[in-house]
């Protein structure tokens, strides 16, 4: 029983650096944070520090990475709380911050999911740091989950404007990948081997569930976030807009046994709200591609709307056009909702471009995370069925972005959580 415990701890020191490492590898490629050291490193060859003319390998952590502004942090990891061990990082810190003047802070990271006396002991510890009651050089000690929000309060801070929301999402679709290379989760789904430890393995488990993949089935799995931007689009006119955002943010690709690969396309929504961003547009973007007729009279129509500022004012201030607007959307409406969360061949989007399902990330006012999957055509089953009240006839709420510097602004719509 020993010998087990023993190697759980090991298996989830292991999975926590691993962990940690892709999390900032992934920060890293995606432009969140400058850069990181301790790549690749085991312990022995993680970053050392020492004093001029002493021994440069007195003081180590197991990683530092470096925020934009140039903030350079260090990360020490640990399985479980030995007050030894601890003052061991204290010590550590203490002298790498003294000599290393661009290490301005220093964390502990340790497993989500600890047994009851660890995190107790942990919990402890945090309080007491929270609290002001120790003199220290840790500046937070936090779990993984905890260390990716403050991850998210370093780089984007408490107000998200349109940049920092999109940062906001691109974290989730770093965490999405992480869980579904994570080795360990992988060996865990497939053995079910009670001594391997993985990281938000229930999310792993339920996305394959949910995809109806026999782990017996399955060599390998992959996934990337680095899908390119859509092409440039040519109006019916010859005029061109300039290529976006795909709707799918994450592709799956299991590799099978008999050799056959699948590849399964995500639209990945980070919120805590009730709603999520679906789709923007011009009027003329959407008359166009969608072949929506007549051409003139729609486009026109949809350009009052966004001059009027959203469904309420347009109603109250053109309620004949209004009411024509929605007439004319009756036919359409199936390919509009498509289009809006799958994406669309006639934009220049490719199959992996297209997103087959919704991946939500929904935080809750208690600060707890709810993970879901669904494919796209049940969830537009499923609001056309809840939803009492459609604008235009959509499952989406309608609203109008923010005007730019130039004044112009776009049509936006949202989909329900």
């Amino acid at each position: 029983m020993q010998n087990d415990d023993q190697s759980r701890k090991q298996n989830a020191g292991v999975t926590l650096r691993k962990t940690i490492e892709t999390i900032l590898r992934l920060l890293r490629d995606a432009k969140v944070i400058k850069g990181f050291d301790g790549e690749n490193t085991s312990v022995m060859n993680s970053p050392h520090f020492g004093y001029e003319g002493k021994d440069q390998r007195q003081f180590r952590c197991d990683y530092t990475y470096t925020l934009e502004n140039g903030t350079k942090i260090m990360i020490h990891t640990e399985t479980s709380y030995d007050n030894g061990r601890f003052k061991a990082k204290e010590w550590d810190s203490f002298h790498i911050k003294k000599n290393e003047k661009e290490i301005k802070k220093s964390y502990v990271l340790y497993p989500d999911n600890l047994d009851e006396q660890n995190s107790h002991n942990f919990s402890v510890i945090k309080r007491k740091l929270r609290n002001k009651e120790v003199a220290t050089s840790i500046d937070g000690i936090y779990n993984q989950t905890e260390f990716l929000h403050l991850i998210e309060d370093e780089v984007l801070g408490i107000e998200l404007n349109g940049s920092k929301a999109a940062k906001k999402g691109i974290i989730f679709e770093l965490i999405l990948v992480c869980v579904l290379t994570l080795p360990q989760n992988f060996q865990l789904w497939k053995n079910s081997d009670s001594s391997v430890v993985g990281w938000k393995y229930d999310l792993f488990k339920d996305i394959m569930d949910y995809l109806k993949i026999n782990p017996a089935d399955v060599v390998s799995v992959s996934a990337t976030r680095n899908i390119p931007s859509l092409p440039d689009y040519i109006y019916s006119d010859g005029t061109i807009k300039q290529g976006g955002k795909p709707k799918t943010d994450v592709i799956l690709l299991v590799t099978f046994a008999d050799g056959k690969e699948k590849q399964y396309t995500f639209s990945c929504k980070n919120t805590s709200k009730n709603t999520v961003h679906a789709n923007q547009f011009s009027a003329r973007y959407a008359v166009d591609l969608l072949d929506l007729k007549p051409a003139d009279e729609f486009e026109k129509l949809l350009e009052q709307y966004r001059i009027d500022g959203g469904p309420n004012n347009f109603r109250k201030k053109h309620l004949r056009e209004y009411e024509r607007l929605e007439q004319l959307f009756v036919p359409y409406v199936d390919e509009f909702e498509r289009w809006c969360l799958c994406g669309d061949a006639r934009d220049g989007a490719t199959r992996e471009q297209i997103a087959d399902y919704i991946v939500t990330c929904h935080t809750n006012k208690n600060g707890s995370e709810l993970y879901s999957i669904i494919d796209i055509d049940t969830y537009i089953k499923n609001m056309r069925i809840k939803l009492k009240k459609k604008t235009f006839g959509t499952i989406f709420s309608w609203t109008v972005t923010k005007k730019d510097r130039d004044g112009k602004n776009d049509i936006r719509v949202k989909a329900k959580v």
